[in-house]
Formats: C-alpha cells, sequence, structure tokens
C-alpha cells in the first residue's frame, strides 16, 4: 500500500524534521531486506535478528516478518507508533515483533533491551542522522552480527570509497577499519514519498575477520587522528597533524619515521593502515620532542690568566662590539648635517624671494583695496553731507578739514573741501598775522 492511502483520513503528515520520506518502490524493499537477513548471524537453533532502525509506516517490516526473521522496530514519531501496532496486530507469521517508542540513536542495543547475538541492523536513515547511526554498528561490536541500510547516495559513496577520491574521507577510514563496505545498487529518488531531491543508495556492512583488525589501536584514538588529518584536507600529513603531536609531546617527524609514512603527502592518499600506523605512532612514549641542547657556559677570565690570553680575548671581541654602536654614532651627525642645511637655506631663500614680492603687493594692493572698500562701504548720498560738515568744519577749524576730510569722504569730497578750505584759510589768516596792523595798534 502506497504511504499516502497509509495516512489518509489521519490527519498525519511526514515530518521534514525527521526526515521522513517513505520507501514505497516494493522492489527495492524485498532486496533490502534479503540483504538484511544476510547479515544476521544467529546462534545455533535462534531465529534470525533484526533491529530496525526507524520503521515508518512498516514497509521494511513487512518484507522482514515475511522471512521468518524476529524484528525489534524503534521508531521516535510517536504519532507512527500506534498506526505499526494496529497494522501487525494479527500477525500471522511465526516470528515476533516489537515495537519500541524511543530514539534510534541512544536507544541500548543490550540483551536487557531484548537484543541477540549475532543481530542486524537494518533502516532507512534520514541524511542528518546518517553518520551516528552506521557508527552505532561499530559500538555494538562484537555482537553484531551487520547492517544495511538505505541512506543518501552521496553519503553512501564517502563510506565505501577508496584512498585517493575526494569522497575518501572520516566516514570511509573509521567504518572500513572495523567492516567490510558495500554498495549493492542505487535507488532513485521516485521510489520515496514525498521525493527527496537526491537519490538513495544501499550500503552493507559486514564485520572483518579478527585477523584483519588492528586490535591494539583504539577505535577513540583512531577517530582523533583521522579527524585531525581531514580536517585540513589539502595539507600535508605533517602539517594537519602537528598540533596533535604537539599535545602529545611528540615530535611530528619522529612519528612519520615510526609509521613508515612520507610527511609530504595528504590525507586522501593515506590507507586504513596508514591511520592505524600513525595512531599507533602517535601513542608510543619514546617519541617524545627533542629538548634544544643546553648552551655553552660564558669564558671566564680570571686573575690567573695570562696577560697574552687576555689580550686575544679582548681583541676577538671588541670588533664585534664596536662596529655595531660606531655606525650609529657616525651616520646621526652625518643625516643632520646634511639634510639641516639643505632645509634651513632653501626655507631662507625662499623667505628672501617671498618678502619683497609680498611687500611690493601689499604697497600697491592697500590704496586701491582701501578705495574700493570706502566706495562700498559709503553711500551714495554721503558726499553732500560730507561737504556739508567739511564747509562747516572748515570755517570754525580749518586745520583739522584739510587733514581728516579727504580720509572720510568719497572721490568728490575732497575736492569741494579742499577748495573752501584754501579760500578761508588765504583769506583769513594773513590779516591776524600781518605786522603793519601790529605797529598800527601799538600807536
Amino acid at each position: 500500500m502506497h504511504p499516502r492511502d497509509q495516512l489518509q483520513g489521519t490527519g498525519i503528515t511526514p515530518k521534514h524534521s525527521f526526515g521522513q520520506n517513505f520507501l514505497h518502490d516494493e522492489h527495492h524493499q524485498e532486496r533490502i531486506a534479503t540483504l538484511a537477513v544476510a547479515c544476521a548471524r544467529p546462534r545455533r537453533g535462534e531465529k534470525p535478528q533484526v533491529v530496525e532502525l526507524g520503521p515508518g509506516l512498516g514497509a521494511l517490516t513487512a518484507r522482514l516478518l515475511e522471512r521468518d526473521v524476529d524484528v525489534i522496530a524503534v521508531e521516535r514519531d510517536r504519532d507512527l507508533v500506534p498506526l505499526l501496532k494496529k497494522r501487525f496486530a494479527a500477525n500471522g507469521s511465526g516470528a515476533s515483533l516489537t515495537v519500541v517508542e524511543d530514539n534510534a540513536i541512544t536507544w541500548p542495543l543490550t540483551p536487557e533491551n531484548g537484543v541477540r547475538d549475532g543481530f542486524a541492523l537494518v533502516g532507512n536513515l534520514p541524511y542528518h542522522h546518517a553518520a551516528d547511526l552506521c557508527l552505532r554498528c561499530v559500538d555494538s561490536l562484537p555482537r553484531i552480527g551487520g547492517g544495511c541500510f538505505l541512506i543518501q547516495l552521496e553519503v553512501g559513496e564517502r563510506i565505501a570509497a577508496s584512498p585517493g577520491g575526494k569522497d575518501y574521507g572520516v566516514l570511509s577510514v573509521l567504518l572500513q577499519s572495523r567492516f567490510d563496505v558495500t554498495m549493492p545498487h542505487r535507488v532513485p529518488r521516485g521510489a520515496f514519498w514525498p521525493v527527496p531531491e537526491v537519490d538513495g543508495g544501499v550500503i552493507v556492512l559486514r564485520p572483518l575477520p579478527a585477523d584483519q583488525v588492528a586490535h591494539d589501536v583504539s577505535f577513540d584514538d583512531l577517530r582523533v587522528t583521522v579527524r585531525a588529518a581531514f580536517q585540513m584536507r589539502r595539507k600535508t600529513l605533517r602539517n594537519g597533524l602537528m598540533a596533535l603531536a604537539t599535545s602529545r609531546g611528540k615530535d611530528i617527524d619522529a612519528v612519520f619515521d615510526a609509521a613508515g609514512i612520507d610527511p609530504r603527502t595528504r590525507a586522501e592518499q593515506v590507507g586504513v593502515q596508514g591511520f592505524e600506523a600513525l595512531t599507533r605512532a602517535l601513542a608510543m612514549g619514546n617519541l617524545a620532542t627533542k629538548a634544544a641542547p643546553p648552551p655553552a657556559p660564558p669564558a671566564v677570565i680570571t686573575a690567573a690568566t695570562s696577560p697574552a690570553v687576555v689580550a686575544m680575548v679582548m681583541a676577538a671581541v671588541a670588533p664585534a662590539v664596536a662596529p655595531a654602536r660606531e655606525p650609529v654614532a657616525q651616520q646621526a651627525p652625518q643625516q643632520a648635517t646634511k639634510k639641516a642645511p639643505k632645509a634651513t637655506t632653501k626655507k631662507a631663500a625662499k623667505a628672501a624671494k617671498a618678502t619683497p614680492k609680498k611687500a611690493a603687493k601689499a604697497t600697491k594692493v592697500t590704496p586701491k583695496k582701501a578705495t574700493k572698500k570706502a566706495a562700498k562701504k559709503a553711500p551714495k548720498k554721503a558726499p553732500k553731507k560730507a561737504t556739508k560738515k567739511a564747509a562747516k568744519a572748515t570755517k570754525k577749524a580749518p586745520k583739522t578739514t584739510t587733514k581728516t576730510a579727504p580720509k572720510k569722504a568719497t572721490k568728490k569730497a575732497p575736492k569741494t573741501a579742499t577748495k573752501k578750505a584754501t579760500k578761508t584759510t588765504t583769506k583769513k589768516a594773513p590779516k591776524k598775522a600781518t605786522p603793519k596792523k601790529a605797529k598800527k595798534k601799538a600807536t
């Protein structure tokens, strides 16, 4: 049944936050169920057991039950849990189904929760949780029999990538260090509802034989080394692991020598065994950083030293110390003597040249400017008033009119003022000053 028909009338819609894209293509459902059952490794006399992460509406769950497999379905969406229980309430197969409402990332895969040894993990995983859910297979070793997941095609290609390609990265190294990773087929985006923007891919994880696993290398230490190396993907391994080696007090060159890896290579060119060797070398206790050699003690001259030796030491030391100070004392006065006269002579010449010109300009410009300003400030009717006042002033005080009237009045005022002033001064002045009148008065 199509997922859209299953949700019709329930008021439930796919949740984008949960990454719900339900697989409705029956062909791909059958293939995934077959691969998941093949991953299980049950004990003798027991049925295969599959733990399904995120069963959704139970399309893959039904295919697994048809194969007589015990299923534990861990579903986070509380709206879909009742639908699952209702659909498989009348389970006609001999297999058992247990529906658990919990988070598939954190739900413990322990015997206390009914998980048997040799179980298989299967599920249609959302993109933003695909890496964490795939790494749950590593946490479940050695009890897990294998895993089969339908994930985004890009993530599947990264997990199954080989060294030397752009898809090869952290997930590739970590999962391939513990599992044999394959991607059997792809699933087109049209096989999902709602239709996603990308295609899907099916990956299968089967545990490696015990003799192919580096048991002396901790998975957590390997994770730290790989992440540090791929953090600066375009740089060499030496630059990428420099900070990690320094934090652990290791000599970076000694680490690469012990691992047998060229430090000029990049992270994407190193295989799983190479990263295991680097992790092993970073954990060694005899690769500490080389301490710097202590400085040589200074030569001490005592009273017992011969005068010839003292003279030789002083002759050797003096040239090394004195020349370093001499240029400073010699260069300073030279620079001062060279630069100072030029600057002073140039400024003096400019000042000498500039002063007469400025003086001439001042003498030439000031009369013109004064007359223009006086003409602007004085109104048009001012000359008449000025002439009347000047005439009155000349009668009473002839000396003051001749000096003050030409400055305050305009161009026309000085002419009238001077004429009247000259007439008054020529007529009245001789009468008072002649000697004849003085004699007549005396007689």
